[in-house]
Formats: structure tokens, sequence, C-alpha cells
């Protein structure tokens, strides 16, 4: 075979045939049967790897909650404004009733305030008995201001009470006319 350098120009192709890039085509029938019953297949594929990546993140959250928790439970404890509930005793004083059978302690937690500083544990429940009128200035209530506020609360029916309501809602009521003559619309004459 003649190598192309040999060909004179005048014989040579003016755009060659490029071979080596060349895209067969080759119908296989199992590859295409494959492809055509697969979708499903795929489909299902597609949804695993996607829960996978779903738990995975899921769980790399629980471990970045986890972490964050942990610090912050240790610079809270770091903090002096922590007062544990074990301090009760410290701040309220307590009464110890010895029994035939056991021993009680009664400790009076009313006034103590759980509160604190960091702000994690209950406080009192105090009420203000005297009442404030907001026209009267005095001494007292003009350094201090008082703001008062209301707030209107919607009952909404629970799905019970609607539930029991719904039936009456949906019942019919069955107009009775008199049977002997059917009831005529106005302006309307029978026709015979």
């Amino acid at each position: 075979m003649a190598k192309l350098s040999d060909i004179p120009e005048c014989l040579k192709q003016k755009h060659p045939k490029n071979k080596k890039t060349k895209f067969y085509l080759k119908f296989d029938e199992a590859n295409r049967e494959e492809f055509l019953t697969g979708f499903h297949k795929r489909k299902d594929e597609r949804r695993k790897r996607a829960q996978e990546e779903l738990k995975q993140q899921l769980q790399e959250e629980k471990k970045t909650r986890r972490c964050e928790l942990r610090e912050l439970r240790k610079r809270h404890k770091a903090s002096k404004t922590y007062e544990s509930v074990h301090n009760v005793e410290k701040l309220a004083p307590s009464k110890t009733y010895e029994l035939a059978s056991h021993t009680v302690t009664v400790t009076d937690v009313t006034d103590v305030d759980f509160v604190g500083t960091g702000g994690l544990l209950l406080g009192t429940n105090k009420v203000d008995e005297t009442e404030h009128d907001p026209d009267e200035t005095t001494p007292e209530n003009s350094s201090q201001s008082t703001i008062q506020t209301t707030r209107k609360v919607k009952i909404h029916p629970t799905k019970s009470a609607l539930s029991k309501r719904s039936h009456i809602l949906k019942k019919k009521i069955p107009h009775h006319a008199p049977k002997g003559k059917k009831k005529q619309k106005k302006g309307h004459k029978k026709r015979h």
C-alpha cells in the first residue's frame, strides 16, 4: 500500500476521512432491552443513593449538635453564673421529721429564686397585689414607667367540637309542604 506522501497532490482527497474518531453504531438487542426496561431499577438506585446521603447528612448534623451542646455546657460550667438545684439546702430551710418506718425532709422552696443569673432554672411566682392606675401619677409611679399589655385570646374550637357540630351542619332540613297541593312559584301558572 502506498503512503500518503507517495501519492501525488492531484490524487489526494481534499478532506480525507477521519477513521480514528468516527463513531460506529452497533445494535445490541440485550442492551436495548435493558435500557427500555431498566427505568424503574435506575430510579430505585437513585432513591437509595439519595436516602443514604440524607442519612449521612443527618448523622453529621447530630454529631455537630452534640459537639456544640458539649461546648455550651463546658462554657456554662466554667462561668460562675451557674446555680445548681442541689444548692436548695443552702437557700431554703428544711425540716426533718423522723417517723417509725422512715425519715421525711420537707423543704419549702416557694421563696427561693431558682433563676439566678444564668436563667436556666425556674423562678418564683410573684403576684403584684397592688393595682396600678395608669391615669394616676404618684411620685413612685413617675420614676418607674409601667407598661400595661393586654392580649386578646382567640379561642379556636377543637377538632372534636367541630366534628360534633359538623354532623348538625351537614343534615338537610326537610321542607314540609302540604301533601295535597304543591307550592307554586310566584308568577307561574299551572299549564294544562
